[in-house]
């Protein structure tokens, strides 16, 4: 039976939270491919009614320009809106991951030193390559 240090149990949540934060912008991912469909979806029906209105040579059709319009208009307005959520949902798990790391400092400053030193290290002998 093996005795879990409070490091070990302290890097397991530091990688759930890498994982939550991966799983926050594979979200945001989907959603803002989703409101981009939307978007394409609707310049497509307006580009279709512009096409016809020209074929046609009818001035009747404005009304469906204006709706192909209005459904772009309000597709672009939805993939705004989810954008702006992602974004003040990644800026809060930012700021959530910001706040740990400074109690982490706070709590152990010279594990964080150490860390601090280590990871200076490997990274000069990475960029020196």
């Amino acid at each position: 039976m093996s005795k879990q240090t409070p490091s070990a149990s302290h890097s397991r949540s530091e990688n759930g939270s890498s994982n939550s934060t991966g799983a926050h912008l594979g979200a945001a991912s989907a959603h803002l491919a989703k409101a981009a469909d939307k978007v394409v979806e609707g310049v497509q029906v307006a580009n279709v009614a512009a096409r016809q209105a020209l074929r046609d040579g009818l001035s009747g059709s404005g009304p469906e320009l204006r709706a192909a319009g209005a459904e772009a208009k309000a597709a672009g307005s939805s993939a705004v809106s989810a954008a702006e959520q992602q974004f003040a949902a990644m800026g809060e798990k930012s700021r959530h991951l910001a706040d740990r790391t400074g109690q982490f400092i706070r709590e152990r400053p010279l594990a964080a030193f150490g860390i601090a030193v280590a990871g200076g290290f490997l990274l000069s002998r990475m960029l020196r390559r």
